[in-house]
C-alpha cells in the first residue's frame, strides 16, 4: 500500500501542475488586472508603473514561471486586493467551506442510507416510485434557484432562519439543506440501485437460509458491499460540493474559499484565485485518495499493486 500511495501522491503533482497551468492561462485572458485595481483616472504613466511593479508587463511564460517557481518554494505572490499572502487568505476561510460541505454530506449520509435501502426492499411498492420520482426531481433543481427560494419562503416569509451570515446554528440550517439537497437525491437513488443488485445476489440468499436475522444480512452484506459504488460516487461529488458551494456561499454571504474565490474572480486577483484553485484542487485530489484507499476497508479482497 505504502508503493500505491508514493505513486497516487507522484500523480497528484502531475494534477496540480496542470491545473495550475489551466487557472493561470484563464486568468490570463481574462483581463488587465489594473483596470480593476486603479483609479479610472489613473495616467498611463502610473497603469505602467502599476504593472511593472506586479510583473504585469512581462510575457506569459515569464509571469507562469514566477508563479510555479513561487509555489514550489511555498511563497506565494501577494493578493492583488489584500496585498497578504494568498494562501493565508484561503486558510482563514477554509473552516467555513469544511464545515458547510461536512454538515452537507453527513446530513445527505443520514437521510439517504436508511432511505435507499429501505426503498430498495419496498421496490415493487407504490411510495418506492413516488419517493424515487421525489429523488430526480430533488436532483434536477439547480442548487442555486433551491437557494433563492429557501431564503425567501423560510427567511423572508416565514422569518424561521436568517437569510446570510455566521453565527449561530440557525444560519446553518438553510446553507446546508441548499447544497445537502442534490446530493441527498442522488445518493439515495445510488444506494437504491446498489441495494437492489446487492439483494438478488447468491450469497445474500443464502445468508437467509442459513436463519439470519434480516438486520445482520442488510448490515453485513447488503450494506457494505453496496457502499463501494456509492464511495466512488461520494468521491467524485466532492467536485460537484464545490461548485454547488460557490452558489450557495455567495447566496447566503457565507465566508468561505468558494464566495473569496467568486470575490477574486470579479477584481481579477491573478494570485488569490490561483491559490484559491489550487488549493480547491488539492482538496478534491486528497479526497480520491482517501476513496481509492477505503476500498480495501470495505472490501478485503482488493488489493493495492
Amino acid at each position: 500500500m505504502v508503493a500505491y500511495v508514493i505513486r497516487r501522491l507522484f500523480l497528484m503533482i502531475i494534477v496540480l501542475f496542470g491545473a495550475s497551468l489551466v487557472a493561470f492561462l484563464l486568468i490570463y485572458t481574462s483581463g488587465d488586472p489594473s483596470a480593476l485595481l486603479l483609479s479610472p483616472t489613473a495616467s498611463r504613466a502610473e497603469i505602467e508603473a502599476f504593472r511593472h511593479h506586479m510583473g504585469l508587463d512581462k510575457p506569459m511564460w515569464v509571469q507562469y514561471g514566477r508563479f510555479a517557481f513561487s509555489i514550489i518554494q511555498g511563497r506565494f505572490p501577494l493578493s492583488l486586493t489584500y496585498n497578504e499572502n494568498p494562501i493565508q487568505l484561503v486558510f482563514e476561510r477554509f473552516p467555513a467551506t469544511v464545515t458547510l460541505m461536512l454538515a452537507a454530506v453527513g446530513l445527505s449520509l443520514i437521510i439517504s442510507f436508511p432511505l435507499g435501502l429501505f426503498l430498495a426492499l419496498r421496490r415493487r411498492s407504490w411510495y418506492s416510485s413516488f419517493l424515487m420520482s421525489i429523488a430526480i426531481l430533488g436532483y434536477s433543481v439547480p442548487i442555486y434557484w433551491e437557494a433563492i427560494m429557501l431564503v425567501l419562503i423560510f427567511s423572508i416569509i416565514m422569518g424561521w432562519f436568517p437569510p446570510s451570515g455566521t453565527g449561530s446554528i440557525r444560519h446553518f440550517v438553510l446553507p446546508v439543506v441548499a447544497l445537502a439537497t442534490q446530493l441527498t437525491a442522488f445518493l439515495v437513488r445510488m444506494i437504491w440501485a446498489s441495494a437492489v443488485e446487492v439483494l438478488t445476489t447468491d450469497y445474500v440468499q443464502t445468508a437467509r437460509a442459513k436463519g439470519l436475522t434480516e438486520r445482520v444480512v442488510l448490515l453485513k452484506h447488503v450494506l457494505r458491499n453496496s457502499m463501494i459504488p456509492v464511495v466512488t460516487i461520494l468521491g467524485l461529488e466532492v467536485a460537484g460540493l464545490m461548485g454547488g458551494a460557490v452558489m450557495t456561499e455567495v447566496i447566503f454571504a457565507w465566508p468561505g474559499v468558494a464566495r473569496l474565490t467568486v470575490q477574486a474572480i470579479f477584481h481579477r486577483d491573478y494570485p488569490l484565485v490561483q491559490s484559491c484553485i489550487m488549493f480547491l484542487a488539492f482538496v478534491f485530489a486528497m479526497a480520491n485518495l482517501v476513496v481509492d484507499l477505503s476500498y480495501g476497508f470495505l472490501d478485503p479482497r482488493i488489493r493495492y499493486n
